[in-house]
């Protein structure tokens, strides 16, 4: 799993930018982001291979890499890295769980960082303009353990939802 992510995102100037996007900012991130306790090798790669600008708007992009939330409408917010991280290594840090149902799929980075880590995340998000657009773009990234749904959506699935689930107690409130 950990190699089909690093063959995914194998080169983290793949979807870099310029200036505020660029893979050094994204190097500046991981290590304030182990500067305050991030230890796993897997999350932090994937922190740095994940391109967080092109899940915020593009008046925004400039501020991706910043340890803090951003808006991404609909009253929602991309969570702060350091929180995406955190919630990350704590759900891999004992054992790597088979599936994961993710309540809150809202611009999609979590899931882009946490689908390659595991072997399936369903991930259900409620405003359908923010599930599509997080749709696209970690279908644009090529993420291929993941089916983000729309939450009208989740009855009409049978088995893969219903089945069980490890449940953990992690922060957030349902942002991305």
């Amino acid at each position: 799993m950990a190699e089909r992510a690093s063959r995914v995102m194998a080169d983290p100037t793949r979807h870099s930018g310029i200036g505020m996007t660029s893979a050094r900012t994204r190097e500046r991130l991981v290590a304030r982001l182990r500067e305050q306790g991030i230890t796993n090798p897997e999350v932090l790669e994937r922190i740095r291979g994940v391109p967080r600008h092109l899940f915020v708007d593009e008046a925004l992009a400039s501020r991706a890499y910043e340890d803090t939330a951003l808006p991404i409408g609909h009253g929602q917010t991309i969570s702060q890295p350091y929180i995406v991280a955190r919630m990350t290594q704590s759900l891999v840090e004992a054992n790597k769980p088979r599936k994961v149902l993710e309540i809150g799929t809202g611009c999609g980075y979590q899931s882009a960082v946490l689908a390659p880590l595991v072997t399936t995340l369903y991930s259900v998000e409620r405003i359908a303009a923010l599930q599509q657009r997080a749709r696209k773009v970690l279908r644009d990234l090529r993420i291929g353990t993941l089916k983000v749904l729309q939450a009208a959506e989740v009855s009409m699935i049978s088995t893969p939802i219903r089945c069980s689930y490890s449940i953990r107690r992690t922060w957030g409130s349902g942002n991305c």
